[in-house]
């Protein structure tokens, strides 16, 4: 990206299990933020992270899906946690990167370009909601270190499953719950996230620019998810 501050592209749980049709836990109308994300990954960034939830098989999921429980947490007290439908489970097909951004990935990645994959959400009874932390108890994921050593001072955000995650594509985000997603919007303003569409970001930036030898690898559907598990 031209532009005078090192910039990172951060890419939150664009997998299968979370798109419609098929996904087990699909969140609402998240396929449509693919041709956001897409041309998003058309620009040349300092850095571009995605994210990628990795849950083990979880017995309580067996359980009735979005109900709540108490379960143990590692400091000994005990936390709610909803049971969801079993979801991105490793080396599952629905633990995998939706596959044309997996293949713009590995062209990026062919082409030289810094890509890293985050990894979270293998704790067996809590989730991991966040990409910067594996969840309230477990510490922070890679992202926050990554994000340090390649010198980033700002981040650009999108994919799915907002929660309370530095500039955040509001068109290029999908939340299970919209109402709450609002909610959450919201926060994040009043924490100096700057939200906009990605008309606003063309506007404040310059055209994308693409090396010509992104092609490379592209006809590797899903390369990029080998190690997805």
């Amino acid at each position: 990206m031209a532009s005078e501050i090192p910039t990172a592209l951060v890419l939150v749980d664009i997998q299968n299990d979370f798109l419609p049709p098929d996904g087990t836990l699909a969140v609402p109308d998240g396929d449509k933020i693919l041709p956001i994300v897409m041309t998003l990954l058309d620009y040349k960034w300092s850095l571009v992270v995605a994210s990628a939830d990795c849950t083990p098989f979880r017995p309580l999921s067996a359980k009735e899906p979005f109900q709540s429980i108490e379960v143990p947490a590692p400091d000994n007290t005990k936390i709610t946690q909803a049971l969801w439908p079993d979801h991105c489970v490793g080396g599952q097909p629905g633990a995998r990167f939706e596959t044309s951004v997996s293949m713009k990935l590995k062209g990026l990645m062919n082409s030289g370009a810094k890509v890293h994959l985050v990894k979270k959400g293998k704790a067996i009874d809590v989730d991991a909601y966040s990409a910067f932390a594996g969840s309230v108890h477990s510490g922070h994921t890679q992202l926050k270190q990554v994000l340090n050593d390649n010198n980033i001072n700002r981040i650009v955000i999108v994919g799915e499953l907002i929660t309370s995650e530095e500039d955040m594509q509001t068109d290029g985000t999908r939340a299970v719950n919209s109402v709450e997603g609002e909610g959450v919007f919201k926060e994040l303003e009043g924490l100096g996230v700057h939200l906009m569409t990605l008309k606003e970001f063309q506007d404040r930036t310059s055209s994308p620019v693409e090396p010509a030898h992104l092609q490379q690898g592209l006809d590797q559907p899903g390369a990029l998810n080998e190690d997805n598990r």
